[in-house]
């Protein structure tokens, strides 16, 4: 997809879809700005697992050191749309 924005800095925009019990992980620059918001079921998110149910937004919180970072949702009691 090609959009007419300009952005400062390159945009990821993913809608993933996992079975209950499943899990998506994905890995991106430490210093880079991240959220979650939950379309479907509910996700636990990163290893502390905190609960994320439809409707709700999970925001990220960033490094001000460089180097990499993985994220880790996996969904609970129903299939996770994200």
């Amino acid at each position: 997809m090609i959009s007419p924005t300009l952005n400062r800095l390159p945009v990821t925009m993913l809608e993933v879809r996992v079975e209950n019990g499943g899990a998506f992980r994905h890995s991106f620059a430490a210093t880079d700005n991240a959220f979650v918001y939950v379309l479907e079921g509910a996700v636990e998110i990163g290893p502390a697992g905190h609960l994320l149910e439809a409707s709700q937004l999970g925001w990220l919180t960033r490094s001000e050191e460089p180097g990499s970072s993985e994220l880790t949702i996996t969904a609970r009691g129903t299939a996770g749309r994200f």
